[in-house]
């Protein structure tokens, strides 16, 4: 599953969330420009073979010499995962054009996964060149079809404007199209319109109950969001040292965002002592998987320019 998310400026910028996502074998919450976070497709629609842990531990020890054969063997959903295997960040041998083929293979032979992962690529221009447009019809496809995380990227689309024009109530209905078929970053994705929509819509109660649930549930973008609410204590206790701890879970599960809020705990010592030195290299580690709030902390910190508390 590949996916990437948004975006909200608060408190001087603190909570601008871009989300990304690719939940590959073995997350696209590539994670969206994207780096992959990194998990196992929770759900199985109609046309989506069920994971195959045996080829999904080949791919990740590297122990398939070859992963042209194990997609030339003629099933679908292989080709999905050596696509995956080779989009996945932060990893020797990564290679997103190859992985593009890869997922084409696995959509044009009925796989919905490869369908949806062909679209995080084409949104983002990652291994291919960007067209936002192919990936909406890629997303509707797999959503269509039943393959949950497919409609969790379509409503990303929504939730951010990009490609289509914003639209908070489309971008709910289907990220909960996703968190109802099992998608851990629907439920992400539908806290997040909730906890930052307008009235009647707004229900915060609801998105820190949602958060909660996508956190566990294995979504870095759950556990993000989960933090950002403890931080500021949005219908809940304030609770800095278990914040950072949540920030911590998203930014190990491939959330950049995740990174920059930690970075800005240690920053200005929020639960835990002032650290700066640790700040910057997670401001570097978020700016390194596009996060651009992160390159301004980072620029902004290396200067020694102090930021403001919200």
């Amino acid at each position: 599953m590949l996916r990437r998310a948004p975006v909200r400026y608060r408190r001087g910028m603190r909570r601008l969330i871009p989300i990304v996502l690719l939940v590959a074998c073995g997350p696209s919450e590539p994670p969206h420009a994207p780096t992959p976070a990194v998990a196992t497709p929770s759900v199985v629609g109609p046309n989506v073979s069920p994971p195959d842990s045996g080829l999904d531990a080949a791919l990740e020890t590297g122990l398939l010499e070859d992963p042209e054969q194990a997609c030339n063997a003629g099933v679908a959903s292989d080709c999905t995962r050596v696509g995956r295997a080779l989009f996945k960040p932060r990893v020797p041998g990564r290679d997103p054009a190859r992985a593009v083929v890869f997922f084409q293979r696995g959509c044009d032979g009925g796989d919905l996964a490869g369908c949806s992962d062909l679209g995080v690529a084409l949104e983002w221009g990652d291994g291919i060149a960007i067209d936002v447009g192919r990936s909406r019809t890629l997303y509707e496809k797999a959503c269509d079809g039943g393959y949950a995380h497919g409609c969790t990227n379509l409503a990303t689309l929504y939730e951010r404007g990009r490609g289509v024009s914003k639209d908070d109530r489309r971008a709910a209905a289907l990220h909960e199209r996703g968190c109802n078929g099992g998608d851990a970053a629907g439920c992400a994705g539908l806290a997040f319109v909730l906890q930052h929509a307008r009235a009647p819509l707004r229900d915060r109660k609801r998105a820190l109950v949602l958060f909660d649930k996508a956190c566990n549930d294995g979504s870095a973008r759950g556990c993000n969001g989960l933090g950002d609410m403890v931080e500021y204590g949005e219908e809940t206790k304030r609770d800095l040292v278990r914040a950072r701890s949540l920030y911590e879970r998203a930014c190990e599960g491939g959330h950049p965002r995740g990174c920059t809020n930690l970075g800005l705990m240690y920053e200005q010592a929020k639960g835990t002592p002032k650290d700066l030195p640790r700040a910057l290299q997670y401001y570097r580690r978020a700016c390194d998987a596009h996060d651009e709030l992160a390159c301004k902390h980072l620029s902004r910190a290396q200067k020694g320019t102090r930021h403001p508390r919200p």
